[in-house]
This record gives C-alpha cells, sequence and structure tokens, in this order.
C-alpha cells in the first residue's frame, strides 16, 4: 500500500511542479497574497473596527 501511495503522491508533485514552471511568478505571488491576506485578516478588523468607532467607515 505504501508503495503505490509514494508513487501517486509523486506524480500529483511532478504536476504540481510542472503547473509552477508554468505558471511561474504567478503563484508565488497568490501564495503570498493568501499568507498577507491571512496574516492580515486579524490585524485588519482592528483597524476597520477602529476606524469604525471613529466614525471613518
Amino acid at each position: 500500500m505504501i508503495g503505490p501511495m509514494m508513487e501517486v503522491h509523486a506524480e500529483a508533485r511532478r504536476q504540481a511542479l510542472l503547473l509552477e514552471s508554468e505558471r511561474g511568478r504567478r503563484i508565488v505571488e497568490v501564495e503570498r497574497g493568501q499568507r498577507r491576506s491571512v496574516r492580515s485578516s486579524i490585524g485588519g478588523r482592528i483597524v476597520r473596527l477602529g476606524a469604525w468607532i471613529a466614525g471613518e467607515h
């Protein structure tokens, strides 16, 4: 079971690398954007709440 599963995983990884090489920087930018949005979502809510309290919505 381990052998075939490893082969499937390796093939999926090859396809992912192929897509990355085709799209190139777009994937990197999207990944960075997602990470930033996850990190800044909490901070962004605090800022929005502060702006709403200040009456700047």
